[in-house]
């Protein structure tokens, strides 16, 4: 299947598969050449961004063990999100 990158971005190839297989997370590069991680429920085509372009190097997401974080590399620090959405952690306890 496809995993489109929202309009006006490009997908960096950068995608983990949830634990359950039901979600994906990947990695997309906007205009201004900035990363953001964005989340996608493999029963809809709708997309949502879990960590913003504020962060230029974006890259690398996996998923904890239970499903509910998303870990990436940002600017040289490892971080998570919550896969619900929600504030990014510099903590890695996953």
């Amino acid at each position: 299947f496809t995993i489109t990158a929202p309009q006006g971005a490009l997908h960096n190839g950068d995608v983990a598969v949830s634990p359950n297989g039901r979600q994906v997370a990947f990695v997309v590069r906007d205009a201004n050449s900035r990363n953001s991680l964005w989340l996608r429920n493999l029963d809809s085509l709708d997309v949502r961004v879990l960590a913003s372009a504020n962060e230029n190097q974006v890259e690398g997401p996996f998923w904890s063990p239970n499903g509910q974080w998303v870990g990436y590399s940002a600017n040289g620090q490892l971080k998570r999100v919550p896969a619900t959405g929600g504030h990014a952690a510099g903590d890695l306890f996953l």
